[in-house]
This record gives structure tokens, C-alpha cells and sequence, in this order.
């Protein structure tokens, strides 16, 4: 596997928080989103890949590089990163002042013609203050400013927070266009699950500092299903991949399941009949992973 972004038994520590250990790999060319609650470290962990937090302990690493001192700004120059937060160093900058220092920054990779298509896109005002935008208009350039120069890793810290429909819209299709350029790899921190549906191929799910899990969304999404059979619900818990079950109507129960092919396989071998599949919502595949690391924690079992 080629990694976009490496975590070696990564630490930090940041006032009572602490991220890690952790060890993660991304492959380029593709999409992960990392969910979470908030304060679970989505933001250390994206400071930490884009060279502005140091690790306490273990390695960082991009496209096979260390991403700590970058004299050259060789390695910079290859990440476009939306903070959560955004404050430039002079907010009273226009965004036409602050498009020209970052283009003088991004050197030979600055791509004008790309940026003028993405502030026409996102209707930007060149004479408007960084202070008079609205939060987001200000997540508007900010994400325009980091696409701009054709980045080879995309870092994108909740990139929809104080997104109207519309503008929502065209980040969408701006983050599938510049998947479609090749090689490209894109990282979102987001609480929206409509795009991670929308976009992601990898699931990283991140909580209180700990990765719990990395999981392809297809496979996920394929896995997980809630299935209605005709057996006692305390009877459905001890089948191979349920996670819960309760009455429904009928004598029938209600199974949510996280190996939906073993769980029907049992259901057959016990000739429990099953009335109804469906799929379970990205949300509540998450709070179930959720519940089961909290049980698991509680039983000392890890």
C-alpha cells in the first residue's frame, strides 16, 4: 500500500486530552473521513498531519516523509489543510491581499487559473476584509485558497461548519473533482453523515483519543443490517454478530446485526424465518461500535 499519511504510535498530550497511541495508514487515492464526537481528538489528529503539532511520541508521516521540519517547504506545498477555526495573520487582509501571499507561498504549484474558477464558483469578493466575511464565507476562501494549487493531500477539518445548501453543494462537487485528478488523497473531519456517504471510501472512527476502528464504508454499510425473524428476542442475542435485539410485533424480533451473513446462516440453521431486512443507518452503526467499545472497556476485554 502506498500511504498518503502514516501515524506510528503516535502520542500528545494537550492539557487533560491525550491522542493515542495511535497507528494509522491512508492510502492515496482515496477518501477517509474521520468521525467522531467532539472532543475526540479529530483536530490534534489533523494538526499532527499537517506539521503544526508535534507528536510527543512516535512518527508522522507523509507520503513516506517525516512531517516534522520542512526547511524547503517541499512537503507543505503538496497539503492543502481547512482548519476548523480559520483567522489569517492580519485579518483586516482583503481576500485579494490574502490570495497573493498565499500564492507567492505556494510558488510554481499556485494554479491561477483554478483559483479564479473556484472564486467565481464560491462568489468571492477580492475587496472584502477578512473581518466583514461571515463564518462562512470565510470557510468558503478558505477552502477555495487550499484547493487552489492543486494540493496531493487534501486536509479538510469539518470543511461544511456555517455552509449554506447551496455553497454545501458545490464543495461537494469541488472535493469529486479533485478526486477525479488521479492520485489524489483527501482526509474529512466531519459530524455530517450525508457526506460521508456522499464521499468517503475509508471510515476512521475516533473517540476520547482512541482509534476504535477502520472500517471501508461499503463493507460496513454491507455487514451491518437490522433483520426481523421469528425468534425470542433473548435468543436472537446469542446468534453470531448481534450486537442487539428486542420484541417486535408478531413474536417476531428486532436484530441488529454487524455480520449480517452469519447472523443469517444461524437464523436458517435454527428455521427461524426472516420477515424483513434492512440496512442501518451510518449513525447507528456508529453509536453501536460506540456501545460495544464501551462495553468491552467495562469488561476489561480490549
Amino acid at each position: 500500500m502506498n500511504a498518503a499519511a502514516e501515524l506510528r504510535n503516535v502520542r500528545k498530550r494537550r492539557g487533560r486530552f491525550r491522542l493515542g497511541p495511535a497507528d494509522l495508514a491512508l492510502e492515496q487515492g482515496l477518501v477517509t473521513a474521520v468521525v467522531g464526537p467532539n472532543g475526540a481528538g479529530k483536530t490534534t489528529l489533523f494538526r499532527l498531519l499537517a506539521g503544526l503539532l508535534k507528536p510527543d511520541e512516535g512518527e508522522v508521516r507523509l507520503f513516506g516523509t517525516p512531517a516534522g521540519p520542512d526547511p524547503n517547504g517541499e512537503l507543505k506545498a503538496r497539503l492543502g489543510y481547512v482548519e476548523e477555526y480559520i483567522q489569517p495573520l492580519d485579518d483586516r487582509a482583503t481576500v485579494g491581499e490574502w490570495t497573493r501571499f498565499t500564492a507567492r507561498w505556494r510558488g510554481a504549484r499556485w494554479n491561477e487559473a483554478n483559483w479564479q474558477r473556484l472564486a467565481r464558483a464560491f462568489e468571492l469578493d477580492p475587496e472584502a476584509s477578512w473581518r466583514e466575511l461571515s463564518p462562512g464565507m470565510k470557510k468558503r476562501a478558505s477552502f477555495a485558497l487550499a484547493l487552489a494549487h492543486d494540493p496531493d493531500l487534501l486536509l479538510l477539518d469539518e470543511p461544511s461548519s456555517g455552509l449554506d445548501p447551496f455553497a454545501w453543494r458545490i464543495m461537494m462537487e469541488e472535493i469529486r473533482r479533485y478526486m477525479d485528478g488521479g492520485e489524489r488523497t483527501a482526509i474529512v473531519a466531519t459530524h455530517v453523515m450525508e457526506e460521508v456517504r456522499r464521499l468517503a471510501d475509508i471510515i476512521v472512527f475516533l473517540y476520547d483519543g482512541r482509534i476504535l476502528g477502520v472500517y471501508e464504508k461499503d463493507r460496513l454499510l454491507e455487514d451491518w443490517k437490522t433483520i426481523w425473524a421469528v425468534l425470542p428476542a433473548d435468543e436472537a442475542l446469542l446468534l453470531p454478530g448481534v450486537v442487539a435485539a428486542e420484541r417486535a410485533d408478531g413474536g417476531a424480533a428486532r436484530i441488529v446485526t454487524r455480520d449480517a451473513r452469519r447472523t443469517e446462516s444461524a437464523l436458517r440453521g435454527r428455521g427461524a424465518a426472516v420477515t424483513e431486512m434492512r440496512a442501518v443507518e451510518l449513525e447507528d452503526i456508529l453509536w453501536h461500535i460506540l456501545q460495544l467499545d464501551k462495553t468491552e472497556k467495562g469488561s476489561g476485554v480490549r
